[in-house]
């Protein structure tokens, strides 16, 4: 989805933006009644998607390690960690994956 982005004033997708292509891909399928999923950043799209499909099509909500961060590190967040990662170099010897690949903020929990 990020790659065809649809965003309107940022770079980044809007939880409430993903949870309503995802819904609307549920719905073109007739899913009517889903449990929606999600691991640490993954929570909030989750909610947001239980939220929008509303009570009628959600009964239960997983989450699994929700990511809950105290003023500081929303702080750091916004401010330094997410500023070093826009705009990556690609390499010409694509080790610009391989360094994704091994980002350690991306394992599994």
């Amino acid at each position: 989805f990020s790659e065809d982005c649809q965003c309107e004033e940022s770079e980044f997708v809007r939880f409430t933006d993903y949870a309503a292509s995802v819904n609307d891909i549920l719905l073109k399928h007739q899913i009517q009644k889903f449990v929606p999923v999600g691991g640490l950043k993954g929570t909030n799209p989750a909610l947001a998607l239980a939220n929008l499909a509303g009570p009628g099509r959600v009964d239960h909500v997983v989450q699994i390690a929700p990511l809950m961060l105290p003023p500081s590190a929303i702080d750091y967040m916004l401010n330094k960690f997410i500023p070093s990662i826009m705009n990556p170099p690609i390499k010409s010897d694509g080790s610009h994956l391989l360094d994704v690949w091994k980002d350690a903020s991306a394992a599994p929990f």
